[in-house]
C-alpha cells in the first residue's frame, strides 16, 4: 500500500513537471496585459501579434488594457503573476525600462522580475514640426530655439517619459531651451502640434506617418542611430547633433520572472513566430514598424543595453525621480 503511494505521488510530480506542463499548454485561453490605453501603437501591434498567436495555439488570446501609473499596473499585475505561461506582457522598452528610473516606489525591478520572451518591433520615432513653422533641418529648428529661447515648446505622451526624456536630450545637445508639455498621448499632441500650440512632437513616427504622407506634419529627424527605412531621405538626429545620445526603442513581450524553461521556448516560438508569420509582417511594416520576433537571450540583451542607456540619460539630464 505504501509503495502504491509513494508511486502514485511521483506520477503527479511528473504531471506537474515543467515539461510535462509543456506539453500540455495551453489548455486554457492566455491572458496578454497590455499597460497602454487602447489604439495605440502598442495596443494595435500587440492585438495584431494576438490575434495570430491565438490561431496558430488554438485558444483565446485575451488582451487586457491595464492602464494607469505611468504603465506601472499593468506590469506589476504580470510581475506578481504565476509564472505558468498564461500571463504575459506587451510593453515597450522605453516605458518597462524608464519607469523604474524617474518615478519612486515603482512595486517590482523591470529585469529581474521579468522574462524576456522576444522582441515584437524595432520602433522608429521622429521630430516632426507644423509646415507652417518654416524649419527643414535640426539646424535650422536650433537657429530658431537660440533666438528664441524658452519660447519653442515639444510635446511628449507624459512627464518621465522616453519622449520626455528625448525632448531634454535634444535639447541638452544642441544647448538650447526648450519647453516641455506633456500629453497624455500622440492623437492631441499632434493635433496642437498642426494647429501649431506647440513647436514641435517627439513621438512613434508609426503615429505620424497618415499625417507626414498628407502633408500636415514634416519628419525632419529620426530618433536612433538608422534612418527609417520608408523615409530615408529624413537624416537623424545624431546626424546634425554627434553628442545626441540615442535611445533603443522596442516593443516586446514578457513573461513573470521564474518561466520554466519549456514554457519559455513555447512562447517564444508562438509570439516570434506570428510576429514573423507573412500577414502581421506586411502588416507591421506598412505601418511603419520593422519586425523583430527574436530569441529570449537576444531580448534579454537589448534590455540590458537600454537600461544601461537610459540610466547614462536620466542622469546626463539630471531627471529626478517623482
Amino acid at each position: 500500500m505504501v509503495s502504491c503511494r509513494i508511486k502514485f505521488a511521483a506520477a503527479l510530480l511528473v504531471l506537474a513537471s515543467p515539461a510535462a506542463m509543456a506539453q500540455n499548454y495551453p489548455a486554457k485561453p492566455l491572458r496578454m496585459i497590455i499597460p497602454f490605453p487602447a489604439g495605440g501603437t502598442a495596443d494595435i501591434i500587440a492585438r495584431l501579434v494576438g490575434t495570430k498567436m491565438s490561431e496558430r495555439i488554438g485558444q483565446p488570446v485575451i488582451a487586457e488594457n491595464r492602464v494607469g501609473a505611468g504603465g506601472t499596473i499593468g506590469s506589476d499585475l504580470v510581475a506578481k503573476s504565476a509564472p505558468d505561461g498564461y500571463t504575459f506582457l506587451m510593453t515597450t522598452t522605453g516605458s518597462h525600462l524608464l519607469t523604474s528610473l524617474v518615478t519612486k516606489n515603482v512595486p517590482y525591478d523591470p529585469l529581474r522580475d521579468f522574462t524576456p520572451i522576444t522582441g515584437a518591433t524595432e520602433s522608429y520615432s521622429g521630430l516632426a514640426v507644423a509646415p507652417s513653422l518654416g524649419i527643414n533641418s535640426v539646424k535650422e529648428l536650433l537657429d530658431l530655439a537660440r533666438r528664441n529661447p524658452g519660447k519653442l515648446t515639444f510635446s511628449s505622451a507624459g512627464i518621465g517619459t522616453a519622449f520626455h526624456l528625448a525632448g531634454a536630450l535634444f535639447g541638452n545637445a544642441g544647448n538650447v531651451a526648450l519647453t516641455h508639455v506633456p500629453y497624455k498621448g500622440a492623437g492631441q499632441a499632434l493635433n496642437d502640434l498642426m494647429t501649431g500650440t506647440i513647436t514641435m512632437t517627439f513621438s512613434a513616427i508609426t503615429s505620424q506617418l497618415p499625417f507626414l504622407r498628407s502633408g500636415k506634419l514634416k519628419l525632419i529627424a529620426v530618433l536612433g542611430s538608422k534612418r527609417f527605412g520608408a523615409l530615408p531621405d529624413v537624416p537623424t538626429v545624431s546626424e546634425a547633433l554627434p553628442n545626441f545620445e540615442n535611445l533603443e526603442a522596442m516593443t516586446g513581450f514578457l513573461g513573470p520572472a521564474g518561466l520554466p524553461a519549456p514554457l519559455l521556448s513555447r512562447l517564444n516560438a508562438e509570439l516570434a513566430g506570428a510576429v514573423n508569420s507573412t500577414d502581421v509582417r506586411t502588416k507591421l511594416e506598412a505601418d511603419g514598424n520593422t519586425p523583430v520576433g527574436n530569441t529570449p537571450e537576444q531580448f534579454a540583451a537589448h534590455l540590458q543595453r537600454a537600461h544601461l542607456s537610459y540610466v547614462r540619460a536620466v542622469k546626463l539630464v539630471n531627471l529626478k525621480p517623482e
